[in-house]
């Protein structure tokens, strides 16, 4: 049989939190070193970051949708999309009824549509 997991001295128990040097944080810092990187470009010099973002931002003012959404995401942060469910008084029978308010767009429309309610993520 097993021993339990939480013994003194078990190596499996990552008492320090996550081991630091995952692949995430190496993948991290290659990418801030990449867009970190100097260009030299016909305007001058500028961050690889920098001209990434112009660039987007050049398709945003051409009418792209979605580098615009990107843009504003990115920028403002998402905007909150919310479900909310709220407790009806029960009836007899039925203890567990809810009212779901769908407070998205899309969400209504997939509703509306007889699709299934899932995160607009």
């Amino acid at each position: 049989m097993p021993t339990p997991f939480f013994q003194p001295g078990d190596p499996r128990c990552h008492r320090a939190g996550r081991p630091k040097g995952t692949a995430l944080e190496k993948m991290r810092k290659m990418a801030a070193e990449v867009l970190g990187e100097e260009l030299e470009t016909p305007t001058g010099r500028m961050t690889r970051a920098k001209k990434i973002y112009l660039a987007v931002s050049q398709l945003a003012e051409e009418g792209n949708v979605k580098a615009a959404t990107f843009l504003f995401v990115w920028a403002y942060g998402k905007p909150p999309q919310a479900i909310e469910i709220k407790n009806s008084e029960s009836e007899p029978g039925n203890p567990t009824r809810f009212q779901l308010v769908i407070k998205t767009p899309e969400a209504l429309d997939r509703v509306n549509a007889g699709g299934a309610i899932e995160d607009d993520a």
